[in-house]
């Protein structure tokens, strides 16, 4: 029992690092760009939002069956998960690709004609969110593995990094700014969350499998 709460404790501050990022933009955009502004850049946020919910309706599915196969601890085993997760990181891109090719007549549609300015927000927030939706294929290692000591420090990273970066871009691109500081930080943050998933157990068919 005393083992588990410890490896929940660095939870915690990942947690709370973690809403930083998902919300740190909106309120920014709130107080220091126009109100007209937030309008814009909340209606492309809710767009690609989509993403984000589906990543993590689909992690409940995805836990499970990783879990089962990392209890393997085969090649066979592993060649499947590297194969799968590329497939599904082939899969979130390819949906932020046509989000963000098709954002004029989403927002068209879902929005209205009044969010044309959401369009250039959304062409940065969808692949902000598919970038974002590949933690959940590599987090889970960690999760399994009880290795989570390390995580708050890339996750407080990237919320520091993000802060950062959108009072740097904000105040000189406006909302577009903001959307690509937020971009910029779930790249980093993500690549961050891979390479301590690939130091707690390295799948050794990673170069095969793509």
């Amino acid at each position: 029992w005393f083992s588990r709460r410890c490896c929940q404790l660095p939870l915690v501050p990942h947690s709370i690092a973690a809403a930083i990022m998902a919300g740190y933009d909106r309120l920014y955009v709130a107080r220091h760009i126009s109100e007209q502004a937030a309008g814009q850049y909340f209606g492309a946020a809710q767009v690609a939002s989509i993403i984000t919910l589906g990543a993590i309706a689909f992690n409940q599915a995805w836990v499970p069956w990783l879990y089962a196969r990392l209890s393997e601890g085969t090649p066979a085993a592993d060649a499947d998960i590297v194969r799968v997760t590329w497939r599904l990181i082939a899969l979130a891109l390819a949906v932020a690709c046509v989000m963000a090719l098709g954002a004029p007549v989403l927002v068209m549609i879902v929005l209205g004609s009044g969010y044309a300015q959401a369009e250039a927000v959304l062409v940065l927030l969808a692949p902000a969110a598919a970038v974002g939706s590949i933690y959940f294929l590599v987090a889970n290692h960690l999760f399994y593995a009880e290795k989570t000591l390390a995580l708050p420090v890339v996750t407080c990273s990237a919320a520091l990094c993000q802060v950062a970066l959108i009072h740097l871009l904000g105040p000189r691109f406006g909302v577009v700014g903001v959307a690509g500081a937020v971009l910029a930080t779930q790249g980093l943050f993500v690549a961050g969350v891979w390479y301590l998933a690939q130091r707690t157990r390295p799948l050794r068919s990673l170069g095969a499998g793509r």
